[in-house]
């Protein structure tokens, strides 16, 4: 009986080696056996790649030891000392007291959180606004009262200088200023000769002139309208006429084109004037076109003629004078003056 074809038996390899764990590195195991020659392989034969086993790794270099610097021994026959005598370390430490304490855990850094504001920097600015208007407010109220007491006096003043009898005011440099300004800038008539009046007996109290400021703020004032400058020479500095006030009157006559006062200031002037101006009167007299100022100019002379001492001198002009003037008004004036000289 026959069994058919019979096949041929493959030689069987080497069984594949299973790899512990913790082992250590292994050469890999083929699965299946290594046929060295190969007319010997089978159809189909494959043979295995064998991966080379991996260097070890290099072990690491030991650290290298630095002996710490021993301490100086102290000279032979010193005395013992704490840091110098050798500290013996029992062998056996005495136990550590046990700390019973609550155990802190550790946390992560929190950054702090900004405070809010809690409203302080407004309530400082609204005192310090309510302190300068409260302070603003007090000045305010201290110079009104400074000057209702100070309106008060100048009403006491004035009432004083309408008394007859009143031959002086006394009062400060400060106090001149302000009645200057109400002269010039008094509403009404009335007004103005009630201030007219105290400057025409102010005295000053602190040492100073009034005669020279009065006379300056009269012929230079441009806050003075023509009709009350002239009425100002007229009750005030004829009134108080003195020396000091004769030459800025006599220039400001000569130099004005406000004939009013012009002839205001040289009548003022006749009770106080001196040879010293018989030159500017005289050539007043002669040249200027107004009649009413030639005339004023006229009747100054004469005063002068009245007391100086030198009536033959002025005598002599005024003749020289008529001989090259043909003006007949003008003739006539100095003719006068010539029988008030004597000639």
């Amino acid at each position: 009986m026959s069994l058919g074809k019979a096949k041929p038996v493959l030689p069987a390899g080497p069984r594949a080696r299973i790899p512990i764990p913790g082992g250590g590195p292994h050469a890999v195991t083929p699965t299946k056996r290594l046929i060295s020659d190969p007319r010997m392989a089978p159809p189909g034969y494959v043979p295995p790649v064998i991966e080379p086993e991996p260097e070890p790794a290099p072990s690491p270099e030991a650290p290298e030891v630095i002996t710490a610097p021993q301490p100086l021994l102290p000279p032979e026959g010193s005395k013992p000392s704490i840091y110098t005598a050798p500290i013996e370390i029992p062998d056996e430490l005495p136990p550590s007291p046990t700390v019973r304490g609550t155990f802190t855990p550790t946390t992560s850094y929190v950054p702090p959180v900004k405070k809010k504001d809690s409203g302080k920097h407004p309530k400082v600015i609204l005192a310090t606004v309510a302190t300068v208007i409260l302070g603003a407010l007090s000045l305010l109220l201290i110079t009104r009262i400074k000057a209702s007491k100070a309106s008060q006096r100048f009403d006491t003043m004035i009432s004083e200088a309408g008394m007859v009898g009143t031959t002086e005011i006394p009062m400060t440099s400060e106090d001149l200023n302000h009645f200057l300004e109400l002269a010039a800038n008094a509403d009404t008539a009335e007004k103005q000769s009630a201030v007219f009046a105290v400057l025409a007996v102010a005295k000053p109290s602190d040492g100073s002139s009034f005669d020279s400021p009065l006379t300056e703020f009269t012929t230079t004032s441009t806050q003075l309208l023509p009709e009350a400058r002239a009425l100002m020479i007229r009750d005030v500095l004829g009134k108080r006429m003195a020396g000091p006030m004769v030459v800025p009157l006599v220039e400001f006559a000569r130099s004005t084109k406000d004939n009013t006062s012009a002839v205001a200031a040289l009548q003022a002037i006749r009770s106080s004037v001196g040879d010293d101006q018989f030159e500017p009167l005289f050539s007043m007299l002669q040249g200027h076109p107004n009649a009413d100022i030639r005339k004023a100019a006229e009747d100054a002379i004469r005063e002068i003629l009245k007391k100086t001492t030198r009536r033959a001198e002025f005598a002599k002009q005024i003749d020289t004078a008529l001989g090259g003037i043909t003006d007949s008004r003008i003739r006539e004036l100095l003719l006068n003056l010539k029988t008030s000289a004597g000639g």
